[in-house]
């Protein structure tokens, strides 16, 4: 690979190379999709104090000290069956399918490690990504996150958050509403009685355009190690 150079342009300046661009998207992305997974299990543990009849910062204490996802997930089920029976297990067993797969997922964007390599669309911009740490098994064929799928991620999880918010404050809780919020009610207690659809269709209220790579609105980050 050519040597990657260090960013010289200013901070904010809109004038920089590829390479440094590149490093800031994936960096960036990969920040914002951990906050993104971290703003999901806030949202669990509110639906865990809910579901238990705990206070929420009693409920926060538990819920991050259990290690398990899947054992986490196995509790919130069993919690809600236990408080509302069968009224919403479709919803649920369609939640927590996505929830898995973020869950598995979030490990891999944690623990996987960070590598250099061809863009195959452009030979002369270097692409960076994460790929498993097994770096005697690298090959052609390797899984791998780039910044577009750093940022796929981390558009599910917020749409996971706000849909576990939802269903909490919405059909849980059924927190007062004003005049004219009934039809959003409604709305809402309708969602949670079907499977969910990911992405949602654009008539979803949680529907949002999908994330693209970062315009660099903050000063870069240290360039890269030289190659």
């Amino acid at each position: 690979m050519s040597e990657i150079k260090e960013n010289t342009n200013p901070p904010g300046s809109p004038s920089i190379s590829s390479s440094s661009q590149a490093w800031y998207e994936f960096w960036s992305s990969r920040g914002l999709a951990i906050q993104a997974y971290s703003v999901l299990e806030c949202s669990l543990s509110s639906l865990l104090a809910h579901l238990s009849g705990m206070h929420e910062d009693v409920g926060e204490i538990i819920f991050f000290k259990i290690t398990s996802t899947g054992a986490r997930t196995s509790i919130l089920e069993k919690l809600l069956k236990k408080k509302y029976g069968a009224a919403y297990i479709t919803f649920w067993n369609s939640f927590q399918k996505l929830l898995g797969q973020v869950d598995g997922q979030r490990n891999e964007l944690v623990h996987w490690t960070f590598a250099p390599r061809l863009n195959p669309l452009d030979k002369s911009v270097p692409e960076f990504v994460l790929i498993p740490p097994t770096q005697w098994t690298w090959d052609s064929s390797t899984p791998f996150y780039d910044s577009a799928r750093i940022l796929q991620f981390k558009d599910k999880c917020e749409f996971l958050a706000n849909l576990c918010a939802n269903f909490r404050i919405q059909a849980l809780e059924k927190w007062a509403v004003g005049p004219g919020d009934e039809k959003t009610r409604q709305a809402w207690l309708d969602i949670c009685q079907r499977p969910i659809d990911y992405p949602p269709p654009e008539s979803h209220p949680l529907y949002r355009t999908p994330s693209t790579p970062l315009d660099p609105l903050l000063p870069l980050p240290a360039s890269p190690p030289t190659h």
